[in-house]
């Protein structure tokens, strides 16, 4: 009933032309946005966690973690799956509907942050530092390094340390 009577107070302010027709638009739209929102999802509004949720996360957090305690081992989409207790497919799905990446994105991006901790803080070889955190070609660690930062791993290490060499020493 109180949305139709906003809708209707818009249609009036339009029809007569009145100054502020465009601010009282806004302001009635924001009521009937609130008073939709207050009718969506009263679970999560009263500070409930909707069914499911909990599982949802319980299992993300345990691929996560089996992901960051094996990044640097190949990785096979039927373990992460398994670790998840999902088949492949719907596997994929929900990873991808919690991360907003795909478990393979993931891993790669995973894998380039901590390429770059090394590269910052050690002389290693850049093909080292591929083999190291799970990369079996070079050609495709720079690719991705490049997709990821925009930059190729010698960049990035030049550019981290030309930076490092510009900061005032701390005395």
């Amino acid at each position: 009933q109180e949305i139709i009577f906003h809708l209707k107070r818009i249609f009036a302010d339009h029809a007569t032309g009145t100054p502020t027709c465009e601010m009282t638009t806004k302001a009635y739209l924001y009521l009937i946005f609130a008073q939709m929102f207050e009718h969506m999802r009263p679970a999560a509004l009263k500070g409930t966690v909707p069914s499911g949720s909990h599982d949802k996360v319980e299992r993300l957090k345990s691929v996560l973690s089996y992901i960051h305690n094996r990044y640097p081992e190949p990785l096979k989409l039927k373990e992460l799956a398994d670790e998840a207790n999902m088949s492949e497919g719907h596997f994929c799905r929900f990873f991808k509907q919690m991360v907003q990446k795909s478990p393979v994105d993931y891993i790669n991006y995973y894998r380039i942050q901590q390429a770059c901790v090394q590269l910052e803080n050690t002389d290693h070889k850049i093909v080292d530092i591929a083999m190291d955190v799970g990369f079996e070609h070079l050609s495709y660690f720079i690719t991705t390094f490049k997709k990821h930062k925009n930059i190729t791993p010698s960049q990035y290490r030049k550019m981290f340390y030309e930076k490092v060499a510009m900061e005032p020493a701390l005395v």
